[in-house]
């Protein structure tokens, strides 16, 4: 799954500035498809990859931002 981390982005400062997928959850989820998983959409693999910590998009100011010393948990 992490050759779908892509480039590190901005820190979002508003909550409307969180993506619901990105072009990376696009591809995670035609490849997960491809192995034959199902009802993996580009949502659900974007909010996969946030919970594995692949993707950070805590607010800017939020305090869990730097966890771990860096941008990504």
């Amino acid at each position: 799954m992490w050759k779908y981390a892509g480039e590190e982005r901005p820190a979002p400062r508003t909550l409307a500035e969180v993506p619901s997928a990105t072009p990376a959850s696009k591809a995670l989820s035609a490849e997960l498809r491809r192995h034959g998983f199902k009802f993996t959409g580009p949502v659900t693999a974007y909010a996969t990859m946030q919970a594995c910590g692949i993707v950070n998009d805590h607010l800017a100011d939020c305090f869990c931002r730097g966890v771990n010393g860096g941008s990504r948990l």
